[in-house]
């Protein structure tokens, strides 16, 4: 907020509009960020062992390319 709405905006019922609309963007993306967490917290359940290689290759091949 100090960089990009302060410099630009001085008058305090935008900045309370700015406060509303980023609790707001915070909360709704962390609405979406549960209910996608918990569709994948069912799909890697149900999928535990073909989840657990992936994740696995992933981190290996992640720890290989830091090294090359």
């Amino acid at each position: 907020m100090q960089t990009f709405i302060l410099p630009h905006f001085t008058d305090p019922w935008i900045l309370v509009g700015f406060s509303f609309f980023l609790a707001a963007m915070g909360s709704g993306c962390n609405l979406i960020w549960s209910a996608f967490g918990s569709a994948f917290a069912h799909l890697f359940s149900k999928y535990t062992r073909p989840v657990n290689a992936v994740l696995a290759l992933s981190l290996l091949f992640c720890a290989g390319s830091l090294w090359i």
